[in-house]
This record gives C-alpha cells, structure tokens and sequence, in this order.
C-alpha cells in the first residue's frame, strides 16, 4: 500500500515503520536493523524518536537536512502568479 504519488513526509509512514517493527519484534527477532532511503529516512527517524521503536541498528542514506529540501525534492512545485 505504499505505492501512488502521495506522501505525508515521514508522519504517516512512520507508523508503517513502528507496524513493521513490532511485527518482527512480537515474532521474537531480537535484532531488528531498520534502513530507509531518502523519505524512508524521516519515516525511520520520527519512528524511532517518537513511537517506542528502538532497533539494534539505523542505516539512513540520503536523509533530507531541512523541510525546504524535502520540498523541493518531494513535493510538486508550487504555483507561481
């Protein structure tokens, strides 16, 4: 379900993060290494910091630094006139 052209920039996907993570963690997997890429980044990072989702081990490649990055990388161009 996470394909299609909409994105809440990491708040809503961070729940599928913590989903994930309590799948493997309720399954009995003790060391759980979660990866994201780009937005998979911000989803990692507000999962971690704010939904009790503590794995062995990050990987972020290519987080965005600032919101006006992820913007400009991520969302449509705003109208201009």
């Amino acid at each position: 379900g996470s394909d299609g052209n909409q994105t809440t920039i990491g708040y809503d996907e961070a729940k599928n993060v913590t989903d994930v993570f309590n799948y493997l963690h309720q399954r009995g997997d003790k060391k759980i290494m979660l990866y994201g890429c780009s937005m998979g980044s911000a989803a990692i990072m507000k999962a971690v910091a704010e939904k009790s989702v503590h794995p062995t081990k990050i990987m972020l490649e290519c987080p965005f630094a600032t919101m006006s990055e992820a913007e400009e990388d991520h969302l449509p161009p705003k109208p201009t006139g």
